[in-house]
């Protein structure tokens, strides 16, 4: 787990900005493209790994911020069946 995992609620109540990105995060998890059989499941191991991804990430990059993307970059990291054949690692 990220170190965002060690932020207790009573440090997330004053850290408005971690609520924030986390609250957006949230959100967005939950509309993930659910075509994708990595996420096509509520409460997946998918969307779960994709969810410590982006928390993790925002933690890592803070001052970055988080802003939504349309396709998720996080799913070819997540998901080896997405990876072409010819792609190097």
């Amino acid at each position: 787990m990220g170190q965002w995992s060690s932020i207790s609620a009573e440090q997330e109540g004053r850290f408005a900005k971690f609520r924030d990105r986390k609250h957006r995060i949230d959100k967005d998890v939950v509309r993930t493209d659910r075509q994708q059989a990595l996420f096509a499941v509520e409460g997946s191991e998918g969307l779960k790994a994709l969810h410590r991804v982006l928390l993790t990430y925002t933690f890592y990059n803070f001052d970055l911020s988080y802003c939504q993307v349309k396709q998720n970059p996080s799913h070819n990291a997540l998901d080896p069946r997405s990876r072409s054949s010819n792609t190097k690692p």
